[in-house]
């Protein structure tokens, strides 16, 4: 299988937002489901929209599209036991799903003002001079793109090594911090949006540590830390540390070579090793199956750093004997 086979072709076709059309256990929650079912795929758009700048800010980066939005939104569905979704999520918890599905990136995409901001603050600024050390011909192209005895083509040449270390260095931090960034995304965009309001409670800031969740260990997915198993939400109890659990799960097994297409893959001129790590493992993948019994995936490796990425990513153990790997 590929998650070409059941991806749904818009949010109304998920699994998710069809729960949202059918009874609940009382007219209020079914109330609550009904006004859900029919905004928030108005409200997701904000983040397809802005995930359409990915190419643009970060051309190296495997794709975070719309597409991979639904693919987390439809994964979802099927980690979660069905007489779960049906009997225990309250309208509530299936609205955050639906919602950290489709946020939980959008910190890769600041906008222009957003992306000044981080490349102005103090944290970035000290990153940046960290990982100079591993850009030794750095300071070398700046002297030569600032000296006025150099050739015009070194020049330019240097000129490209400069813009590439910046648009590193940027896409770098970004890969680290978008959880964080996704967050505060969520409460300053939505933070006012009347669509997510639950009586006297709000979604925007249990959607944003949902957003800051899928890239913390998962040992930090704990009530004191703030996932409360019954966070109130209006007249709701909300599970953020289950609803953090699906997440980081559904966002892990996106996982497969349809989200590294050959075309772009010939297209990009890698400059980034990570970048180059993170397509290779996703283009060994075969293809893959989940279901209630087993989760896995069928990989054919053709070098052993990939079959590494790739253990390390799933976190299994490495080995050094097979070509072939079933996870």
């Amino acid at each position: 299988m590929s998650a070409g086979d059941f991806a749904p072709k818009c949010l109304d076709q998920s699994r998710l937002l069809k729960r949202l059309k059918e009874p609940f256990a009382d007219a209020s929650a079914t109330d609550l489901a009904t006004k859900f079912a029919q905004t928030l795929s108005d409200v997701c758009e904000i983040a397809a929209h802005r995930m359409k700048l990915m190419p643009i800010l970060h051309g190296e980066f495997t794709l975070h599209d719309e597409i991979h939005l639904l693919r987390v939104t439809q994964l979802m569905s099927k980690v979660i036991p069905e007489h779960v979704l049906l009997n225990v999520l309250n309208p509530v918890e299936i609205a955050l799903l639906i919602l950290s599905a489709h946020f939980h990136d959008i910190g890769i995409v600041p906008d222009k003002e957003g992306a000044e901001r981080i490349r102005q603050s103090g944290e970035y600024q000290l990153a940046r001079q960290n990982w100079l050390v591993e850009f030794s011909g750095y300071n070398d192209a700046l002297r030569s793109v600032q000296s006025e005895d150099v050739a015009a083509e070194d020049q330019n040449r240097s000129k490209h090594i400069v813009a590439e270390f910046e648009q590193a260095v940027f896409s770098r931090f970004i890969r680290d911090k978008h959880s964080e960034l996704s967050g505060t995304f969520v409460k300053e965009a939505l933070g006012g949006d009347d669509r997510l309001r639950v009586g006297t409670g709000h979604l925007a800031d249990s959607l944003a540590l949902l957003c800051v969740s899928h890239s913390l260990p998962p040992e930090s997915i704990t009530d004191a830390q703030g996932f409360h198993y019954d966070k109130a939400v209006g007249t709701y109890a909300v599970n953020l540390a289950y609803l953090a659990t699906v997440l980081r799960l559904a966002d892990i097994l996106d996982f497969d070579r349809e989200r590294t297409p050959d075309q772009l893959y010939r297209s990009i001129n890698f400059t980034n090793s990570v970048s180059i790590r993170e397509w290779e493992k996703h283009r060994q993948v075969d293809g893959w199956k989940i279901d209630r019994d087993a989760v896995r995936f069928e990989c054919t490796c053709e070098r052993p750093e990939y079959e590494q990425a790739i253990r390390h990513f799933l976190r299994f153990p490495s080995t050094t004997n097979s070509q072939q790997l079933t996870i």
